[in-house]
């Protein structure tokens, strides 16, 4: 008599489903890590609306001026100053 394979029963366990494979473009892009590459990109976006372009590639008189005529008003200590000195 030929041997027939049983059957399982309801005690013993259902095998568990396959692994898929990791080799696919699915895997490797849900098992990269982009935080260095997102925050390279965003600071590099931050630097073209601040200033119209890569802040490193500017000339430094484009970025800074310097001023020489100063205020027409004079300070507001030195007004102070005055008014406690007359009373």
């Amino acid at each position: 008599m030929p041997l027939v394979p049983s059957r399982p029963s309801k005690d013993t366990p259902a095998a568990a489903p396959k692994q898929r494979s990791r080799k696919g473009k699915k895997a490797w892009r849900k098992n990269i890590d982009l935080n260095d590459i997102e925050t390279g990109l965003e600071n590099s976006r931050a630097d073209e609306r601040l200033g119209g372009g890569k802040l490193h590639e500017r000339a430094n008189e484009a970025l800074f001026q310097i001023d020489t005529g100063g205020d027409d008003k004079g300070m507001v200590v030195d007004a102070v100053i005055t008014f406690n000195d007359t009373s």
